[in-house]
């Protein structure tokens, strides 16, 4: 009898050296359903009995490469259920997540921007919504990736979108002068499509003098209409087709007409220059809003992550005091036993 106390007791004492019993029951839902949270002595009892017999892991997961916001953020099922409880998150990665291959990092991707990758992609806008970056984030992680698209800005620092959509009728009609929805156009199909959204000086040209040129386009547009004018000289008629927009300097009447356009031009070159200073301050003004909110809910997160952290501390250091409580009182059983058992020989 007292050789089967001591086997016992060896088999509990190489059971509990790499074992943790509130991670035992935290990747096993059954048990801790049946024995409840905490409850490390029966963990440890149900191991010792049978769990080793059914191959049952005691030892804890490794998760000091996890970020649970970020797991949280790309799972919208996780999200939705779990709010942002990092606890639950790691209990769910612990217990089901890291089996189904789910990742709990947090990812950085260089050069990335999720409100050109929205802005890039129509389907995701449509979606997720304007603005909704951290939607934006989740899809290129999880899918983005795979389907190779593009998640960095284009770089459209040349284009002058109100030139764009004066110089293709088409767009003029669909957008107006939005600006913005002209941009994203081009981002969208306009550059795969080899559309032109930079501005040409056109220097010297004059669009009347362009229309009495050459006849097939009066024909084409009617006479003094500049705008059809000024289109056609820009997609066709002087790359392509190297037409002279100029007009015959005959005089100093001429020039002075010339120099007068030029002012013109040159006036409402500067007023779409403001314009587009104007707009450029609204969108960083817009941009700094929307990061000093995101800010301000990352703080939140960070103060309520903390708080969680301090009271899951607290409640681990009262369960290692109960552990190490119940871990004496077996330890007396057992010396109370090999008493008896020394006796009874």
């Amino acid at each position: 009898m007292r050789s089967s106390l001591i086997i016992l007791g060896l088999v509990g004492s190489v059971a509990a050296e790499n074992c943790d019993w509130n991670c035992y029951l935290t990747r096993y839902p059954d048990l801790e359903r049946a024995f409840g949270t905490g409850n490390v002595a029966a963990a440890q009892r149900h191991y010792e009995n049978t769990g080793h017999k059914e191959k049952r892991d005691c030892t804890c997961v490794d998760t000091s490469h996890c970020d649970w916001q970020s797991y949280l953020d790309r799972y919208q099922d996780l999200e939705k259920a779990f709010g942002n409880d990092h606890g639950k998150a790691k209990k769910h990665y612990i217990q089901s997540g890291r089996k189904a291959n789910r990742d709990c990092t947090s990812r950085t991707h260089k050069g990335c921007d999720w409100n050109c990758y929205l802005d890039r992609y129509g389907d995701l806008e449509k979606a997720f919504g304007a603005g909704n970056v951290k939607r934006a984030k989740a899809h290129y992680e999880l899918q983005g990736i795979k389907e190779k698209r593009d998640c960095t800005c284009e770089d459209t620092s040349d284009c002058d979108w109100d030139a764009y959509l004066y110089r293709y009728e088409d767009l003029e009609k669909e957008f107006g002068t939005d600006v913005a929805r002209a941009e994203r156009h081009y981002i969208r199909s306009g550059k795969k499509a080899g559309r032109d959204c930079t501005r040409h000086a056109n220097e010297g040209c004059d669009w009347n003098c362009y229309l009495d040129r050459y006849p097939d386009l009066v024909r084409a547009f009617g006479a003094g209409n500049v705008r059809a004018a000024q289109r056609h000289y820009e997609n066709q008629g002087g790359p392509k087709e190297n037409r002279d927009c100029t007009c015959p300097k005959n005089d100093e009447e001429d020039e002075k007409a010339e120099k007068k356009a030029a002012n013109k031009a040159q006036k409402k070159a500067d007023r779409q220059a403001a314009r587009r200073a104007e707009r450029e301050q609204r969108r960083e003004k817009k941009q700094r809003a929307r990061e000093e909110k995101q800010a301000a809910k990352a703080e939140k997160r960070q103060r309520k992550a903390d708080k969680q952290a301090e009271k899951q501390r607290r409640q681990e250091e009262k369960q290692r005091k109960q552990a190490e409580k119940e871990q004496r009182r077996q330890e007396r059983e057992q010396r109370r036993e090999e008493r008896l058992a020394r006796k009874a020989h």
